[in-house]
């Protein structure tokens, strides 16, 4: 997986002098985009397709975004909480 993630944006992560974190956590099904200056919800994520393959992204507000990021929080694991794997930074 995190090949993957190099191969398809550390060029271009590169070329516009970007750095980005990428965290794993185990098995959950809402997808989101998190930075400090959007939140994006993608109801299938980066998914790829042969085929058509139609996906709906939507925008969330600040404070969505807030209890997301919280809710992916490598410091806290519980119940409510996906269990964190690893995480690596590109490029």
């Amino acid at each position: 997986m995190e090949n993957t993630f190099r191969n398809k944006f550390g060029p271009a992560l590169l070329q516009s002098n970007l750095k980005v974190k990428v965290f794993v956590w185990d098995d959950f099904h809402d997808r989101y985009l998190i930075s400090d200056l959007v939140g994006i919800q993608m109801s299938n994520g980066f998914d790829t397709a042969t085929g058509p393959l139609q996906t709906i992204w939507s925008r969330i507000g600040r404070t969505d975004r807030e209890d997301v990021e919280r809710d992916f929080d490598a410091n806290i694991q519980g119940k409510r909480h996906p269990k964190y794997q690893f995480n690596f930074t590109i490029p």
